[in-house]
C-alpha cells in the first residue's frame, strides 16, 4: 500500500471536473431554473397596482371603504384612457380592467387578454353601490387590472 496522500494536483483536477460538470448541467438544462424567474417585470406589476388604486380612488364613495359608484357604462375605452393618463402608464402598454364575481365577468374595459404574453395582474376586492346596474357586486367583487 502506498503512503502517498492527495496532492495539490489531484485536488485541482477534482475541483475542475466538478465545476465543469456543474457548468455543463446549467448550460445544457437552463429550463430547470425557469420556475424561479418571474416572467413579468416589476414595472408592469407597479403599473397594474397604480391603475387599480386610481380606479378605486376615482370611483370611491363616502359610504364605505372600497365601495365604488360604477355601472357597466363606466367601463369603456375612454375610462381606460383616462386611468392610463392619471396613473402614468405608457401608451405602448395594454390595460384590461374587469369586475369579476365567482369567475364571471360582470363588466370589462380594454382589449382582450393575450394568451401568449405574460400579464401583470392586480386584484382588489370591492363593493358596488346599490343604485348600480351591476347588481351582482353589491356584496363583493374582484376588480382585476391586467397590464401587458
Amino acid at each position: 500500500m502506498s503512503s502517498r496522500g492527495q496532492t495539490t494536483y489531484d485536488y485541482l483536477l477534482g475541483i475542475s471536473l466538478v465545476l465543469i460538470a456543474v457548468t455543463a448541467v446549467f448550460w445544457l438544462f437552463p429550463q430547470v431554473f425557469d420556475p424561479f424567474f418571474d416572467p413579468v417585470s416589476g414595472d408592469r406589476d407597479d403599473m397594474a397596482d397604480q391603475v387599480a388604486a386610481e380606479a378605486i380612488e376615482t370611483n370611491a364613495t363616502i359610504t364605505g371603504e372600497r365601495t365604488l359608484n360604477v355601472s357597466t357604462g363606466t367601463f369603456d375605452a375612454d375610462y381606460v384612457s383616462e386611468l392610463r393618463d392619471r396613473s402614468g402608464v405608457p401608451d405602448l402598454r395594454k390595460i384590461n380592467i374587469s369586475l369579476r364575481k365567482d369567475g364571471r365577468i360582470e363588466a370589462s374595459a380594454g382589449p382582450g387578454e393575450p394568451s401568449d404574453a405574460p400579464l401583470a395582474t392586480s386584484v382588489r376586492t370591492v363593493r358596488i353601490t346599490q343604485n348600480s346596474d351591476i347588481s351582482n357586486c353589491t356584496t363583493a367583487c374582484d376588480l382585476v387590472v391586467r397590464v401587458w
